[in-house]
């Protein structure tokens, strides 16, 4: 229920629409909690998500794949991304420190200017994109994929 919900968020903006079935699967590795989920996300606009997140490591990592027809991109949280299309394998490079023209983590992963916009929103009396009636929809994920491991335990 911490950093999962993250994973669980970016998954629901990546794919858009509502999460219809979800097919989960966890355990416990060496520890007493739950330290390994992995999940299948299923909307109701066709997208398909997939969700890995591990703790047996010790070290987090937090990346995403997108897949389409001839094209794919991967990107992670420290700033660096690439795009692949119609066959290339080499793939075109972009750093969110470049792009942004920042090295301050706050501003080049985005957390500034989502602060801005709950800001911008409280003043104006407006609904920003980050809501709790949204953070509700992705709790709601996260219950249910620890409701699954309950009830196969």
């Amino acid at each position: 229920m911490d950093d999962m919900v993250h994973s669980i968020d970016t998954l629901r903006w990546i794919c858009g629409g509502e999460v219809v079935k979800i097919d989960s699967f966890t355990k416990r590795v060496q520890v007493a909690d739950i330290n390994f989920i992995s999940a299948t996300l299923h909307f109701d606009n066709g997208s398909t998500g997939y969700l890995i997140n591990s703790w047996t490591s010790g070290r987090r990592i937090f990346s995403v794949e997108l897949h389409s027809l001839n094209i794919c991109a991967e990107a992670e949280h420290e700033g660096k991304g690439f795009i692949f299309a119609d066959g290339d394998t080499r793939g075109i490079e972009y750093d969110a420190r470049e792009y942004i023209g920042s090295n301050e983590l706050y501003v080049y992963a985005g957390f500034q200017a989502k602060n801005r916009e709950f800001i911008d929103g409280v003043k104006s009396g407006t609904q920003p994109q980050s809501n709790f009636s949204d953070a509700i929809k992705t709790m709601e994920v996260a219950e249910k994929i620890l409701a699954q491991s309950l009830l196969s335990e």
